[in-house]
């Protein structure tokens, strides 16, 4: 007999019927939360319910997410479920379901369970909370289910329609008989930006989704625009096997005889047998595989090869022009830089030992002449690169089937990466993109040989100019960073909220986020985006601190303190970044991406931290003025709050793996002056 059943005795006479279906889900909860709370009234029940409901959810979730191998589909439900409570449940509930939601979330994440252990939290919890019931002495919920609780085999769509409702609005039962009386009448109503979040979810989960997913795209991303961004450009040498089949390979080539004047493709599907398998043997080969899963985690990610896509590709001198010119521009290989949670890479093998040729990486800050068994890998919709060629790095004196001939000889050999749980996104992602490759490679082989007439030499601009487009809107706004702000605007506007704080909130403080989460992290970071991501939210922050101070602004008695201060502010501010130069601004030397360098130019040496001290003073100007005060109250305070966590984070050289110096309590300039002192000494 299960403690359950020896409690049934004590149960109240309830009617066994579903109500799920036959009201309104506001309706079915209303109903439940008496009957609920009549069996759970003792505080020692209550309170072992609050740990023991949690714990099994934890489990649960720990299994769907070793189902689906990944967190973020668990994450994008309980988000939705928690929206979904906003008509049904009171503010306080509320409140304390989202919070609950989000511990639990969190802490599956964290451990990672197996489903074996998890299956085994999930019954040690639910016999807790049988033992709970019996400790107290009060029947449990379930025994007024029909068959008094059992599994009702006679009625059984009743008996799991009951267990339905009961499951479904656990968590907020248990919320709701857990908090006082005074709480739940004391809570104001939730703000009406909830009842629109709620009203509009079809429209917003997708949308969020889609933000989410855009920047959560390895397994060292984070979901959000202020998540520490590391450089994804990955790289590896093969092993002795794969550099067998890349000399077959070569030779292969040789004997092609192919023009020196223009670039030359063999696209893998016209390949004869031998080169094929060949080509086959490197592309599955495990240091590439191994590659990948350092960068994205073989138990979260799979890693498909594009056959589609894949070629044996020869470089040749820019040919102006031509579509080759492409090659010697700034570019993104492909448009679709807006999908979720998918990847799909190109990586350069080499074949010979290359050093007329580089491949550069200015988001990723770094160059890397591919040469034989190098793979070098990147993303193919994301990664701005171009290639550069030094006619003086040519080794005659090596065979021509060895580079002597001042060719670069690769492979190009394409990955399709996503996560486990996702396996139709990374099939749509492989297929658009095997499309676009196909219809963008017969533009370019359309244009490759040097224009003659006016349609061709249409053409050929055509091809280089959109790549130019693509290219510049990536490193000036990022494709991420567009869909953010597109969707933040969607939301705040009339069409759905109606709200301009949502906007004015979401683009505030984004940037001392990521100087912090930057700071902290340091390793690997992608310097280039780091530097387009705080500069253009840091402008559409100031840019709308600008707009609300001139609309609230009385030019007829204008407040003079307050726009001197925003004018010596910002001054002090320019003259630190003129003495810093921009990258040593953003922490290029913490970063290892200039050389440290002692700074005497004013501000310096005057002003303890200028380049934050200088942006408060000027914030300090706009909350001076009281009519923009009353506006925003809130707005300039977060300001300077989060400037301050920061500069404390600066001054104190809080970051991983360091330690807090409290000698730079005693140092104007903090850690970093301490250290460039020593340096200059």
């Amino acid at each position: 007999m299960t403690l359950l059943n020896m409690t049934n005795a004590t149960a109240m006479n309830h009617p066994d019927s579903s109500i799920f279906g036959s009201l309104p889900i506001p309706d079915v909860y209303a109903a439940l939360v008496p009957k609920f709370a009549q069996f759970h009234q003792d505080p020692a029940n209550i309170a072992a319910h609050m740990i023991t409901t949690p714990l099994g959810f934890v489990a649960a979730v720990c299994i769907f997410n070793r189902l689906t191998n990944t967190a973020g589909i668990g994450a994008m439900i309980a988000s939705f479920y928690v929206l979904a409570l906003i008509p049904v449940v009171s503010p306080a509930v509320f409140y304390g379901t989202a919070i609950t939601t989000a511990i639990i979330i969190l802490a599956a994440a964290r451990l990672k369970l197996s489903v074996i252990m998890s299956l085994v939290l999930l019954i040690i919890s639910y016999f807790l909370q049988d033992l709970a019931h019996y400790l107290t002495g009060e029947a449990t919920f379930q025994s007024t289910y029909s068959a008094g609780g059992h599994v009702d085999f006679a009625n059984l769509e009743l008996w799991a329609s009951m267990f339905y409702e009961h499951v479904y609005f656990l968590l907020p039962l248990c919320v709701e008989v857990a908090l006082p009386t005074v709480v739940k009448t004391a809570t104001p109503a939730l703000p009406a930006i909830f009842l629109g979040l709620y009203q509009h979810m079809m429209l917003l989960v997708p949308l969020s989704i889609a933000v989410l997913g855009n920047y959560g795209i390895d397994s060292d991303a984070g979901f959000f625009p202020f998540s520490f961004v590391q450089q994804r450009v990955v790289q590896c040498t093969v092993g002795a096997r794969a550099l067998n089949q890349l000399a077959l390979i070569r030779d292969w080539v040789t004997n092609q005889n192919p023009t020196r004047k223009t670039t030359s493709h063999w696209w893998y599907s016209t390949l004869p047998a031998e080169p094929k398998a060949a080509f086959d043997n490197v592309a599955s080969c495990e240091a590439i595989m191994s590659m990948f899963h350092a960068k994205f985690t073989a138990d979260q990610y799979y890693v498909d090869v594009v056959k589609g896509m894949n070629e044996i590709y020869i470089s040749a001198p820019n040919a102006k022009g031509t579509s080759d010119e492409v090659f010697y521009t700034e570019h993104v290989d492909g448009p679709i830089g807006l999908y979720p949670f998918c990847s799909v890479y190109r990586c350069i093998v080499g074949m010979d030992a290359n050093r007329a040729y580089a491949t550069h990486f200015p988001m990723a800050g770094f160059d890397k002449a591919v040469g034989t068994g190098n793979v070098l890998g990147f993303d193919f919709h994301r990664e701005p690169h171009f290639l550069s060629r030094t006619e003086t790095a040519i080794d005659p004196s090596l065979p021509q089937a060895l580079g002597g001939d001042g060719r670069r000889v690769v492979l190009k050999i394409h990955y399709s990466v996503y996560p486990r749980g996702f396996a139709l996104l990374g099939y749509g992602l492989h297929v658009l993109s095997v499309l676009y490759n196909t219809c963008f490679r017969a533009l370019f082989l359309a244009t490759i040989k040097p224009p003659e007439t006016f349609l061709e030499v249409m053409s050929g601009q055509v091809v280089v100019q959109f790549t130019r487009l693509v290219n510049t809107f990536q490193r000036v706004i990022g494709f991420q960073n567009a869909l953010y702000l597109a969707v933040l605007a969607v939301v705040a506007s009339p069409m759905v909220l109606n709200e301009y704080a949502v906007f004015l909130v979401g683009t505030s403080f984004i940037h001392y986020l990521r100087y912090i989460t930057t700071y902290y992290h340091r390793t690997g970071v992608s310097f280039e985006a780091f530097k387009r991501d705080v500069l253009l939210f840091k402008t559409l922050s100031i840019g709308q601190l600008g707009y609300l101070y001139l609309q609230h602004f009385d030019f007829a008695a204008p407040d003079v303190l307050s726009v001197s201060m925003i004018a010596v502010g910002y001054t002090l501010s320019i003259l630190a970044t003129k003495a810093l130069g921009i990258d040593r601004t953003y922490f290029g030397v913490e970063l290892g991406f200039c050389e440290p360098k002692w700074i005497t130019d004013f501000p310096y040496g005057v002003v303890p931290h200028p380049m934050i001290v200088s942006q408060i003073l000027a914030l300090g100007g706009f909350l001076k003025l009281a009519a923009f005060r009353a506006v925003v109250p809130w707005l300039v305070p977060c300001h300077i709050g989060l400037y301050l966590c920061h500069m404390l984070q600066e001054h104190f050289d809080v970051h991983q793996g360091g330690r807090v110096n409290l000698g730079s309590m005693f140092s104007m300039g903090g850690v970093t002056e301490q250290v460039l002192r020593k340096k200059v000494q």
